[in-house]
């Protein structure tokens, strides 16, 4: 993993296509493939098959380019997103040694993590935390009232 910190950043860039456009910048961290996501016209685009990372890359603080193998036609929406998976690297346990690169990634991914989060909370429908939920009007079974 990199030493570099975690910036304050908004993990998404949408762009509206040129006439035969193929690079496209995102300017956030991305530590792994599998986090970029990107599409064209809300159709998912697969890393290998239909682009590749040319410039910055992969944990590049300042993010990176991508390349299309196909250029496009001009007027499609180009969206480009990190979706951090959650998952462990790293074990920790108690009289163990904790390498400082292991618990900087940890907390990196927590970071982005945050950051990916903070992106998406106005773009979901949610309720008020101090309202009561109606099932019937979520669709979920009533509650039990006998066990």
């Amino acid at each position: 993993m990199a030493d570099e910190v975690v910036l304050e950043q908004q993990p998404l860039n949408i762009y509206t296509a040129t006439v035969g456009q193929d690079d496209f910048d995102f300017q956030f961290r991305v530590d792994k493939e599998e986090w970029l996501n990107f599409t064209v016209d809300s159709v998912v685009m697969i890393d290998g098959i239909d682009y590749e990372i040319v410039t910055g890359g992969l944990e590049d603080p300042d993010g990176g380019t991508v390349h299309l193998f196909t250029p496009l036609d001009g007027g499609e929406v180009v969206s480009l997103s990190r979706n951090v998976v959650l998952s462990r690297d790293n074990r920790y346990s108690a009289g163990s040694d904790i390498s400082s690169e292991a618990l900087e990634s940890d907390l990196d991914t927590i970071w982005m993590v945050l950051q990916d989060q903070r992106r998406d909370i106005d773009r979901r429908i949610g309720f008020p935390i101090d309202s009561v939920i109606d099932a019937t009007v979520v669709g979920l079974p009533p509650p039990r009232t006998t066990w």
